[in-house]
């Protein structure tokens, strides 16, 4: 029998053969990874509905207790859009199951895909916390101006943790793409 008769051979000599990717591309993920990705998502998603019953307690507390009628609306308004925002943006995540190679880069891709409509949903959660912040600021009675100040902090550096992770996500996605294309015109879908 030939060498270049067995497929096997002939895939790695394509392989071999192949030029590299310039930007040195991404390793195929592993099922743990998937996993892992599931569990932090499935966590981000249950603090953040937590987060959520938190601040609709404290403004139930705030209304029974006869605090300033706008600020307690507009936090209301705020509570119920992150709420919403959230619900939005993991409405998709997978579960991280997969049994194949391709099942588990096909997961990856969806799970990218879910961290950036997260991202996005934090960018509007922060414009809303803004607003919220100028509606207690221009209040008759607003909190301190140290805690306004620590309030308006918190949300630019969320704003740039956010503005990082998106650019990672965008280039793990592209890289995830990248090596399903390879995949695909390898014809390995096999694995």
């Amino acid at each position: 029998m030939n060498v270049n008769d067995d497929p096997q051979w002939r895939a790695l000599a394509q392989d071999w053969t192949a030029p590299s990717r310039a930007d040195g591309g991404a390793d195929l993920p592993s099922l743990a990874e998937v996993r892992r990705r599931a569990r932090l998502q499935t966590a981000v998603f249950v603090a953040e509905l937590a987060v959520c019953a938190a601040a609709a307690a404290a403004l139930a507390w705030r209304a029974v207790h006869g605090a300033a009628w706008l600020p307690t609306l507009t936090g209301a308004a705020f509570t119920a859009f992150a709420l919403l925002a959230a619900i939005w943006a993991w409405r998709t995540r997978d579960a991280g199951s997969a049994d194949s190679v391709r099942d588990a880069l096909r997961t990856s891709i969806g799970q990218t895909r879910t961290w950036l409509r997260w991202i996005a949903a934090g960018y509007a959660i922060c414009a809303g916390a803004l607003i919220h912040l100028a509606v207690m600021v221009a209040d008759a009675a607003p909190p301190a101006p140290a805690i306004a100040a620590a309030a308006a902090a918190f949300v630019l550096a969320t704003l740039v943790a956010l503005a990082i992770a998106h650019r990672r996500q965008r280039r793990r996605l592209s890289n995830l793409r990248t090596l399903q294309a390879d995949l695909y015109e390898t014809g390995d879908t096999d694995r």
